[in-house]
């Protein structure tokens, strides 16, 4: 996912928090922005991660989890295309309970300085207004799925966490949808904090119940709205 002279311009005055920017405004941040890839299960930020760097998410799926002192992590919910990450490092360092970002597919982000990207985007209010609503919903919604994964069982937080990646960036194929990447049980495992038994088991209750379809290391989701009242959601 490489992206060619002129591609990062372009990428970034697609993206909703710039929208409403001129070409030469956009033109200003293209700079300040450099692309990096991750491969699936690679951290994209995590307690050794620099400090003060924001990322901009160009293509895939990232993982949001909390891990603990006894190394049990907690998922928070993903994030796609268009998403801001490290805003908060900028204002507390990395500690127990922070929140990390892990590759669930192949990732593409724009990275740059935090602070001098902050600075200069202050200039334009419509753009600081537009990156204050998208912290506040990423604010909501991982508050609510701490919720939900602190008072579900591994039954109802894999069934989740499968209708959210397939939701949210899977693929459309001819009878349902597939999610990017080949998710080993292990990885399931500890994106819901479940053992690897536990999944494996539930992949096949699912698998016989028609809730998914596997080929191969993929998983493909036949209808999005029977997962989701498996995980106790509205669809």
């Amino acid at each position: 996912m490489p992206i060619i002279p002129g591609e990062k311009t372009w990428y970034l005055h697609q993206l909703d928090l710039f929208r409403g920017l001129t070409d030469e405004e956009v033109e200003e941040i293209g700079p300040m922005m450099e692309p990096r890839t991750f491969r699936p299960g690679e951290l994209v930020i995590g307690p050794t991660t620099p400090p003060q760097r924001i990322y901009v998410v160009k293509e895939g799926t990232i993982r949001l989890f909390h891990e603990g002192p006894d190394g049990r992590q907690i998922d928070a919910g993903s994030i796609t295309r268009g998403a801001l990450l490290g805003v908060s490092t900028l204002f507390e360092p990395a500690q127990d309970g922070f929140l990390s970002a892990e590759a669930v597919t192949d990732v593409l982000v724009c990275v740059g300085d935090g602070w001098t990207f902050l600075r200069s985007i202050a200039r334009w209010p419509q753009v600081m207004l537009s990156l204050a609503l998208q912290l506040g919903a990423r604010l909501v919604e991982t508050e609510q799925q701490l919720g939900r994964v602190s008072g579900a069982d591994a039954r109802t937080r894999l069934a989740r966490l499968l209708y959210q990646l397939a939701r949210d960036s899977g693929d459309d194929v001819p009878g349902g949808r597939q999610i990017r990447g080949a998710l080993t049980h292990a990885t399931l495992a500890r994106q819901i904090a479940a053992s690897r038994e536990t999944v494996t088991r539930t992949l096949a209750v699912f698998e016989a119940g028609g809730r998914i379809r596997r080929v191969g290391r993929k998983i493909v989701v036949p209808d999005l709205q029977q997962l989701a009242e498996v995980a106790g959601l509205d669809g």
